[in-house]
């Protein structure tokens, strides 16, 4: 059913005034909401004839919220936009919300108006009652897109809210709201470290639930009994749940409030940090699925993960086969991921093993149905969060039945999905940001601790929020033929997988495909070798690189015949530099020329803007204005980069500037930055080149304002700190100058791990831009490595940089 002409309305079309037929629509989209039937919320909207140009906010509101709970989020977004850029002011909101529900006083919202008479009163208290709802639904999207902090502020901020709202009229929104807004806040509080209000959430949750309840609210209490049962399953309570189950499973009135205020999908998502028997964090588990189901079944689902929990695992497989039969095939959504996953993990323990399979494949399917409603690439980040666990456990059974080539390509398809989505279909982005002011209007930054480093550490950011929304769809289903196809004679693949302790590498070259267990100290020690490495003891650092070579490299040994390497890594893996891996006698770089990619399939999307001449813009020791800033070696780098490249147009100090990059990047085919650079762990879009500024620009160019550049560009040369890095999101998306520059369309990235020494970087440059000249890229950076090798030893001024993208 198409929807879209509903999307593309400002307004709903439920503001009706006195005309004739319109309380019956209203009527039937109010009572269809509050019953959570939310499919025929839409269809309702869709079927109404009503004029448009009123506003009623809160029946908008309620549509807005069925495209949430009905997980199109696209739909959601579009809806709610129209609220925000309507440009309604306060008071012709409250206004709207009286005007367009006086004349129908028939409406029964579950417990009547609080002034049957119809009399306006209260007007401020209904419009609040609106901006509740409107920040719950906020702050659901929030928690189901992976932002437990924003979920947190907009619950909690409508609970206070709906707290003042005793004299409402409209009761049983009221109690919708309240309740939802409490049992979201309260679970992401327990996620947040730094959340004080842990134990407050907590006790009002229970006294309710204990509480003599008005009619209302009794209609409600099916929802605090499955907040408790979330809570218990958190605590690991599981026999409290069983008792919990046997109390209502014989109160008739528990199924006869099946279809009243069901609780939304992202509700039932409070489960997102437990792990019970299956692996599976607990996220995301109402949807449409459940949306004609009643909160028995509900309680089932929680009763099932109890069982698991004590291990009587014949009781959970029951429960789980009389649910999984229940689901509407058609429509089945956000539980269903999880209780296939739950299933197939009991058919493993009972070795029914091709069975698994079967249902996890159908998991991942409707993971990635879901993922692809979700328009906004931090949003399709977020999304996969939990959800990793299914693909782990896939994966795990496909490498132990031997199937290499299926295992790979569920990798594939686990990990940097959105980078390979917004590389499919490039289109511009906007950002649209709760605070429009600039993002760096107010940072500062600090000095890094050598004065002799290119590199700033940010002490200070706006917290700015923004959503970067990109419509794109999935790219090409994933294919391991395709992916081998980009591999090049005398080339080899070695990509890696981890999920919590098991650790997986690939080797796929001309031979075909091999897959390995790893060991699963790894992340202890690329975590030690990063400490390792800036403290300048060689010996010790050879020690742990040993280790990480065994524990990596080492079981591909017999059959890595190929100097050429490309490096794929997952998770941690990202911020460690393979060519100072140590097999016991040489690097890796003494033994091949590497490349990173965040992804193979990544691959086969990037543009290659090779071509026979070369223009180079390259900015060096730009003046930031304060002299203990200056580099001096950089500003050296690009002169001389000059004499190497001999079209090329040089720009330092005052004239090194952004709005020099911004206007005239796009002509050239390289482009090289000897600057300042900082990456900032909190906020990864606001990692920043520091450039000069000047009227047009601040001189702080974001890798969140490399989104709107386009550029052909060969090779971008990042000499500068920490370029490299970037926020390793869920789904193993990085974010950083790497995804930044590819999307603007540059063919090869080179990049910094750590903050890199002045000299050094400015000898590595040299040699790698001489090398240019008669080698690929590839061969030109690990040459250029091994020189420096011998004047610093040290892997810390020689293994920073890393070339990502295109080789050739």
């Amino acid at each position: 059913m198409n929807y879209s002409w509903i999307i593309n309305c400002i307004f709903i079309v439920f503001s009706c005034g006195l005309q004739l037929g319109c309380a019956s629509n209203t009527t039937k989209l109010a009572q269809d909401y509050l019953q959570a039937d939310y499919i025929a919320v839409i269809e309702d909207a869709e079927n109404s004839n009503t004029d448009t140009s009123n506003i009623s906010a809160i029946m908008h509101a309620m549509i807005c919220d069925s495209y949430l709970q009905l997980r199109q989020f696209n739909e959601f977004d579009n809806c709610i936009d129209s609220v925000v850029n309507s440009g309604i002011n306060a008071e012709e909101l409250r206004n709207s919300l009286i005007d367009s529900l006086d004349p129908i006083n028939q409406i029964d919202f579950g417990g009547g108006y609080a002034n049957n008479s119809g009399q306006k009163v209260d007007d401020e208290r209904n419009n609040d009652l609106y901006i509740a709802l409107l920040n719950l639904m906020r702050a659901e999207r929030a928690f189901a897109l992976g932002d437990v902090d924003r979920a947190y502020k907009f619950s909690s901020q409508s609970f206070k809210m709906s707290e003042r709202l005793l004299g409402t009229r409209f009761i049983a929104l009221h109690s919708k709201i309240q309740l939802r807004s409490l049992g979201l806040a309260a679970y992401t509080c327990q996620l947040l470290s730094n959340c004080r209000n842990k134990n407050e959430h907590q006790i009002i949750l229970k006294n309710i639930y204990n509480s003599e309840l008005d009619e209302v609210q009794r209609k409600d209490k099916n929802l605090i009994t499955l907040w408790i049962m979330r809570y218990n399953l958190l605590a690991s309570k599981y026999k409290d749940n069983i008792d919990i189950y046997e109390d209502i499973s014989d109160q008739t009135g528990f199924e006869q409030s099946s279809k009243l205020i069901l609780f939304n999908p992202v509700g039932l998502a409070m489960l997102s940090s437990i792990s019970l028997v299956s692996g599976v964090n607990m996220f995301d588990v109402a949807g449409e699925s459940f949306n004609q189901s009643s909160h028995q079944e509900q309680a089932l689902y929680y009763l099932q993960k109890s069982y698991m929990g004590l291990g009587e695992l014949d009781k959970a497989f029951a429960i789980q086969k009389k649910l999984i039969s229940e689901i509407n095939q058609a429509s089945i959504n956000s539980i269903s991921y999880s209780l296939l996953n739950d299933h197939a993990t009991i058919l493993l323990y009972r070795g029914e093993i091709e069975q698994a399979i079967t249902i996890l494949k159908k998991a991942v399917e409707i993971v990635e149905a879901q993922r692809n409603s979700i328009s906004s690439e931090n949003g399709r980040i977020g999304f996969l969060g939990d959800k990793q666990a299914v693909y782990a456990n896939l994966i795990d059974t496909l490498v132990t039945q031997g199937d290499f080539t299926a295992a790979f390509e569920y990798v594939e398809r686990s990990k940097s999905r959105a980078l390979v989505d917004m590389l499919t279909q490039r289109i511009d982005v906007s950002t649209v940001a709760d605070n429009k002011k600039s993002y760096h209007s107010k940072s500062s930054f600090s000095f890094a601790k050598d004065g002799n480093s290119r590199g700033l550490k940010l002490i200070k950011t706006n917290n700015t929020t923004a959503q970067e929304k990109k419509l794109v769809t999935f790219g090409e289903q994933i294919s391991f033929k395709k992916i081998s196809e980009t591999l090049k004679t005398g080339e080899s693949y070695i990509e890696f997988y981890g999920y919590g302790d098991k650790w997986y590498n690939f080797l796929i070259s001309q031979q075909g495909i091999k897959a390995f267990r790893l060991n699963s100290e790894i992340v202890k020690d690329v975590s030690f070798f990063r400490v390792l490495i800036e403290e300048g003891d060689v010996e010790k650092l050879k020690v742990v690189a040993n280790r990480l070579y065994k524990e990596l490299i080492e079981p591909l040994d017999l059959y890595l015949t190929n100097k050429n390497l490309t490096i794929i890594p997952h998770g941690l893996l990202h911020y460690l530099p393979f060519n100072a891996l140590y097999d016991g006698n040489k690097y890796m770089v003494d033994k091949f020329d590497m490349r990173i990619l965040p992804s193979a399939s990544v691959l086969q999307y990037i543009i290659n803007n090779k071509t026979d001449s070369e223009q180079l813009l390259a900015l060096g020791n730009p003046d930031l204005g304060y002299a203990e800033l200056s580099l001096p070696f950089a500003e050296v780098e690009v002169n001389e980069i000059s004499n190497i490249i001999k079209d090329s147009d040089i720009f330092v100090k005052e004239r090194a500037t952004e709005t020099k990059v911004k206007n005239s990047a796009g002509k050239y085919n390289m482009l090289h930055f000897a600057s300042h650079g900082t990456f900032n762990s909190a906020i990864p879009l606001d990692s920043a080149l520091l450039l000069a500024k000047d009227e047009q620009n601040d001189g702080v160019l974001t890798v969140r304002e490399l989104y709107d550049m386009q550029l052909n560009v060969d090779l971008v040369t990042l000499s500068a700190c920490e370029t490299a890095l970037g926020h390793i999101g869920n789904g193993d998306d990085v974010i950083g100058f790497t995804r930044g520059f590819l999307f603007a369309g540059a063919s090869s990235i080179v990049s910094s791990l750590w903050q890199v020494d002045d000299e050094a970087t400015y000898q590595l440059m040299i040699r790698f831009y001489k090398n240019l000249t008669t080698m690929n890229k590839r061969e030109a950076l690990a040459e250029a490595q091994r020189q420096l090798k011998a004047t610093y030893p040290n892997p810390y001024y020689w293994s920073a940089f890393q070339l990502s993208g295109l080789a050739i």
